[in-house]
């Protein structure tokens, strides 16, 4: 019997992928562990940056992105980000492995005017006032799942899933340790006009437009 998986970082691409334009000139990805959504990104973007510091993520990232893809090694904090040369910066599961206050204008310089900062990442739970949401997110993966098991389609794909996990190296994994209305409040400080909405999965979304043009 396969053990099965759900991947919830996938889960988000499409949602990410939605509010970005069309077609886009360069974007980069933050925390782009293995490289799935840098992948697909690629399908939309002249040039994507994948950008990670975690080794063994950077090497399976490189295994699997198309030509058009380059992933530098480093840390959002202290690389070398050219400014104003982004069209895009995204992020899934990884803002909540940085100091926000410190990474967020570094990410707000690299986008060039009128470009679009968008990244899906953690909160902590703030008990009592996060228990309602808490129990929506654990009915809604339950519910998942269940449907996953019974559909012939929704068993293939976590087949593959599963399958596609077993061959890469474990994702830096990291508690998150700002509660939601610390995310908005450190995001408003380092962002004005950013706006970060509540999701499912005991995750946020936080989004960006870049003033001017």
């Amino acid at each position: 019997m396969i053990n099965v998986a759900w991947d919830h970082n996938s889960y988000y691409h499409e949602r990410l992928l939605r509010a970005l334009p069309a077609r886009c000139g360069r974007v980069l990805d933050v925390g782009c562990g293995a490289g799935r959504f840098a992948a697909r990104l690629a399908e939309r973007a002249d040039r994507v940056d994948a950008l990670d510091r975690s080794p063994a993520m950077i090497a399976e990232a490189r295994r699997i992105v198309p030509a058009n893809v380059t992933c530098p090694l480093g840390d959002a904090a202290t690389a070398d980000l050219p400014a104003g040369a982004y069209d895009a910066v995204t992020s899934i599961s990884a803002l909540h492995h940085m100091d926000l206050p410190a990474v967020l204008p570094r990410l707000a310089a690299a986008l060039r005017p009128g470009g679009l900062l968008i990244a899906v990442s953690h909160h902590r739970l703030e008990i009592p006032r996060g228990l309602p949401a808490d129990a929506v997110s654990v009915f809604g993966y339950n519910a998942r799942r269940a449907v996953l098991l019974c559909l012939p389609a929704g068993r293939r794909y976590r087949r593959e899933m599963y399958q596609r996990h077993a061959a890469q190296p474990p994702m830096p994994v990291k508690d998150p340790q700002l509660s939601l209305r610390q995310v908005r409040a450190q995001a408003a400080a380092a962002l004005p006009g950013s706006r970060v909405r509540w999701l499912v999965q005991w995750r946020y979304e936080l989004t960006w437009r870049k003033p001017g043009r």
